[in-house]
């Protein structure tokens, strides 16, 4: 092993430790990631190297990039310090129901399919008689499906200020529906719950289903019709973003098919 090929299992052995550190439990990791106990001790070692195909299985579960991993001690707690998401074990001290669980890290694998950006459409329980159109990603991280949406709207119809939206949450797949969980970042407490499916069964370009709020500070939970419309795996995202808008319900830039959807009521079965 050469001096350099040397230095660089060093530096990686101390971010994964440093990494590790935060974690209920490595052995655990170990399960969820699908790697020998006894091969990562080598790794936290500096015996062994984990191979490209490893590396990878690590920095997502991390939630950081293969390359972060060999990042100077310094850099990488920065990049920790920074990164969005959290490392998948350090859920498992508040003891997720197993069946919760299972649905959440386990999706069926047919949610491969609904990977990538949506523009979606909801009504707004803020400003009624509005339609507001924001940016929504799926993507894998480690076991999970994550989500992150985000509008940022240059005026908001009553004051005319700034205003933006950013939520960040979990998807899973169970059957024909996909249920996205996510919390308002800029709002701590504010969760919505949505469950969704494609208007044809075989075509993820187009999906619909309801949206339920639940605010902070005590307000009354709303139930909304929410559209979403497939951008691709790699959109142009400013492009994307930019067409973030608040709009009048019956607007003129909102796909026809998509008002018609948002005006079908919202049924609660008995």
């Amino acid at each position: 092993m050469t001096a350099s090929r040397e230095r660089q299992t060093e530096i990686l052995a101390a971010n994964l430790r440093f990494a590790c550190s935060h974690l209920p439990s490595v052995s655990g990791m170990c399960r969820e990631v699908g790697l020998n106990r006894q091969q990562m001790n080598k790794y936290l070692s500096g015996r062994s190297q984990p191979s490209a195909f490893n590396l990878r299985r690590l920095a997502g579960y991390f939630g950081i990039q293969p390359e972060d991993m060999t990042s100077p001690a310094e850099r990488f707690a920065e990049i920790w310090r920074q990164r969005v998401d959290l490392p998948a074990a350090a859920l498992e001290g508040l003891r997720v129901p197993a069946p919760l669980r299972r649905a959440l890290m386990r999706p069926e694998s047919a949610i491969e399919r609904f990977l990538g950006f949506y523009h979606c459409h909801i009504h707004s329980g803020s400003w009624p008689g509005h339609i507001i159109r924001y940016v929504m990603s799926l993507r894998r991280s480690g076991p999970w499906v994550v989500t992150k949406s985000l509008g940022r709207y240059p005026s908001e119809p009553e004051t005319g200020m700034p205003y933006l939206m950013k939520c960040e949450g979990m998807a899973t797949l169970q059957g024909s529906l996909l249920t996205i969980v996510e919390q308002v970042s800029l709002w701590p407490g504010a969760l919505s719950t949505t469950i969704l499916r494609p208007i044809h069964r075989s075509d993820t370009g187009l999906l619909t289903g309801v949206c339920v709020d639940a605010p902070a500070r005590g307000r009354s939970p709303v139930a909304s019709r929410i559209v979403l419309r497939s951008l691709g795996r790699q959109p142009d995202l400013r492009a994307a973003i930019s067409q973030c808008a608040i709009l009048p319900a019956h607007s003129n830039t909102i796909d026809r098919r998509i008002q018609r959807l948002l005006a079908e009521p919202v049924e609660i079965r008995g």
